[in-house]
């Protein structure tokens, strides 16, 4: 085996040498590209660097090669204690231990890897191209859901206060009746609508 493929040998005269190279999955290199503007972005493969130039421009000197199961999880544990909350993207079984460690473990299943190691998410490959777009909707609707318990709990907190006070009760009850309550799920219906839809 050479550094960069494997030399062919015939009764003990070289012929030359192979290199195989991995095929890229449809949509994965304008995926990564998008990903990378907005998250630090690794590439950790058990490949030769023979894929490094293809690559290059996306993940820059955050690539490494000719990885092992243990080396891919060293590597996910590393960012870990430096901060980072980490989404791991494999498709096999030298991925296993690292899709384990992540926070997020996405296994890619489809015809030619339908291994699915411990993970959190399943998705086909041919889906892969829609991770930015998933990663975006999953951002918003935290926001959204943060945002429906505010209004909650503040309309709460406003009418345990009313009640406590001197104003009459009839007053309080027509502050939090069922007008109110519907008057405020508009500008909160549009609140949510703005930050699901990007608007």
């Amino acid at each position: 085996h050479a550094e960069d493929g494997t030399w062919a040998w015939v009764e003990g005269m070289g012929f030359g040498s192979i290199v195989m190279t991995t095929p890229e999955r449809p949509g994965m290199s304008a995926a990564a590209t998008r990903l990378a503007t907005t998250h630090e972005t690794w590439l950790l493969s058990g490949d030769h660097a023979l894929e490094a130039p293809r690559w290059a421009a996306v993940f820059g000197d955050r690539m490494r090669f000719r990885l092992g199961p243990d080396e891919k999880r060293a590597v996910v544990q590393d960012r870990q204690r430096a901060g980072r909350r980490l989404l791991m993207v494999g498709d096999g079984l030298n991925d296993a231990g690292a899709l384990a460690a992540a926070d997020v473990g996405l296994a890619v299943s489809d015809d030619t890897a339908c291994l699915v190691p411990a993970c959190d998410v399943v998705v086909r490959g041919d889906r892969l191209r829609a991770l930015p777009g998933f990663l975006r909707y999953a951002r918003r609707a935290r926001q959204v859901i943060v945002l429906c318990f505010a209004v909650s709990i503040a309309y709460n907190v406003l009418g345990i206060g009313l009640a406590l006070t001197t104003i009459p009760a009839i007053i309080v009850g027509a502050a939090m009746g069922e007008e109110t309550a519907a008057a405020l799920r508009v500008p909160t219906l549009i609140a949510v609508n703005l930050i699901a839809f990007g608007v």
